[in-house]
């Protein structure tokens, strides 16, 4: 593979190929491997990603229908799941920083992604930059939370809302949830005496029904 630097709040270069992260590390004279303690963000151009056609504007609208964004998700294997769930349900997955884990190379291959998983995987330095980045002026923010007071199915979606998620072991700290952006907070269902439920299948829960309020628009396999 070929890599080119890119700026860090890329998500994709002038080519429509998508920047990744990448520590940087050097193999010294004695063979000893130096970590620079930073990481580029940088353009795969792989043979995989030279074949594949540009992405067209209209197909990125239809496919970036919804945005997932996790606040400081703490648990690599939920977050793996996640990056799969979006690209099956056409959403963009945003990462709100301090991260529990490692996106780097030998992290990504662990957890048995490949780089193109993480295509469409943005991550944010903190809630207010996200917010920034995401929100129009018609954009809805869910906070879904054990403290609101809607469920997920009578909350209405639309494309480009954000269906925000707290971190697995604390939920989304009361600044995050009640913040004015925030346009409602949202709950999930569950048998009294149940604390919470797994990150990744609340999101999965919450996401379908998302996408079914909107026809599941993009679908290939509804016939």
């Amino acid at each position: 593979s070929w890599l080119r630097a890119g700026r860090s709040d890329e998500p994709f270069g002038e080519d429509r190929r998508p920047f990744l992260p990448v520590k940087v590390l050097y193999a010294n004279t004695k063979g000893v491997i130096v970590d620079f303690g930073f990481t580029l963000s940088v353009a795969v151009l792989s043979r995989s990603f030279i074949d594949r056609p540009p992405i067209h504007e209209s197909q990125a609208g239809l496919a970036h229908m919804f945005n997932l964004v996790l606040f400081e998700p703490e648990i690599p294997p939920n977050t793996g799941n996640l990056i799969r769930l979006a690209a099956n349900v056409g959403a963009r997955l945003h990462l709100i920083e301090p991260l529990g884990f490692s996106l780097d190379i030998k992290a990504v291959r662990r957890a048995g992604l490949d780089y193109h998983d993480l295509t469409q995987v943005q991550t944010h330095e903190n809630f207010d930059l996200c917010m920034d980045r995401l929100r129009r002026p018609d954009t809805q923010v869910f906070a879904f939370t054990t403290k609101g007071n809607l469920t997920h199915v009578d909350a209405s979606y639309k494309p480009d809302d954000v269906l925000l998620f707290g971190p697995e072991t604390r939920g989304l700290p009361g600044l995050v949830r009640n913040d004015d952006r925030v346009t409602a907070r949202v709950r999930l269902p569950m048998c009294e005496g149940n604390r919470s439920l797994n990150l990744a299948n609340a999101v999965s829960i919450v996401s379908y029904e998302a996408w079914r309020q909107i026809g599941f628009a993009g679908a290939t396999n509804l016939d």
